[in-house]
């Protein structure tokens, strides 16, 4: 338990009262679904890449736990989406490109100066 605490206050605000109150669900979800968080911490600590990202971004183990996340979906479906979703990435982006997208870092993939104006094409991630 005082693990997911500890991970709570890494996601959470906890000077904000709502904050405070979104890390008590996220640990009471953590503990309703303490095999398959062990299962998703397993996957994150198996690769040192994945592991460096879920230590500089510690939503990856909440995602899960938040039904909006993916509609009408089970704990097992979300989690594994997060798995897939992290693998796919790191199989298919260079390691810094991997890292700087969850440092909102922006990646021009292409860019048009011509008299119409111009056009840029750019990967990113934003949360929320």
């Amino acid at each position: 338990m005082l693990q997911y605490i500890k991970l709570g206050k890494k996601i959470y605000n906890t000077e904000n009262p709502r904050e405070a109150r979104r890390m008590v669900v996220f640990v009471g979800r953590c503990l309703l679904n303490m095999g398959r968080m062990n299962r998703l911490h397993q996957f994150f600590t198996s690769d040192a890449l994945l592991s460096r990202l879920a230590e500089e971004y510690p939503f990856v183990y909440e995602q899960p736990t938040r039904a909006f996340f993916y509609n009408k979906s089970t704990f097992d479906e979300r989690a594994k989406l997060v798995e897939q979703h992290m693998d796919y990435l790191a199989k298919h982006l260079r390691e810094d490109v991997f890292l700087g997208l969850y440092e909102k870092k922006h990646y021009v993939l292409w860019e048009s100066h011509d008299e119409g104006g111009h056009l840029r094409f750019e990967l990113s991630y934003h949360p929320g």
